[in-house]
C-alpha cells in the first residue's frame, strides 16, 4: 500500500481509506516494534517520544470522526444517502442511522480525549526515566 500523508490532498476516496488502513497497520507495527528485545526500542527516550507521537494522534482522532459525522449529515440532507431497509437497522430511517452512528461516534472522540490525557500523563510519568547502560553494554547488545 503506497499512501502520501499530506494533509493539503488530493482527497480522494481510495486515499482515505488507504489512510485509515494505514493508522490501522501502524499500530500493529507498534505493537511488534515496543516488544521487549524486538530492537524497536533503546532508551527511555524512544518510550517517552513515542508516547508523545500516539498522544497527539489520539488527541487528532476527534476531529476526523466529527467531519464523518458531518459529512453523512449532509449527504442524507441533499438526499444523496438512505438506509436499505433490507439491511439497515433503522428500517430505512437514514436520520435515524445518522444519528446513532453520532451517538456512537461522539463517544469514540471522548474515549479518544480519555487516551490522549492517559498517554500525556503516561509521557509525563516517564520523563525523568533515563538509561543506566553504558555505551560499552549497549554495543555488546547491538553486535548480539
Amino acid at each position: 500500500m503506497q499512501i502520501t500523508l499530506d494533509p493539503e490532498g488530493p482527497h480522494e476516496p481510495e486515499s482515505t481509506r488507504q489512510t485509515a488502513a494505514a493508522v490501522s497497520e501502524a499500530v500493529r507495527v507498534l505493537n511488534y516494534a515496543t516488544r521487549h528485545a524486538s530492537g524497536g526500542l533503546d532508551w527511555p527516550a524512544d518510550v517517552y517520544s513515542v508516547l508523545g507521537h500516539l498522544a497527539t494522534g489520539a488527541a487528532r482522532l476527534p476531529q476526523s470522526l466529527t467531519q464523518m459525522t458531518d459529512w453523512m449529515a449532509a449527504e442524507i440532507q441533499a438526499g444523496h444517502v438512505r438506509e436499505n431497509p433490507s439491511y439497515g437497522r433503522h428500517g430505512g430511517d437514514a436520520d435515524a442511522a445518522r444519528a446513532a452512528m453520532a451517538g456512537h461516534l461522539q463517544e469514540a472522540a471522548a474515549a479518544a480525549g480519555q487516551l490522549h490525557n492517559a498517554l500525556i500523563a503516561a509521557q509525563q510519568a516517564a520523563s525523568g526515566l533515563e538509561s543506566t547502560r553504558n555505551d560499552a553494554e549497549e554495543e555488546d547488545e547491538e553486535d548480539q
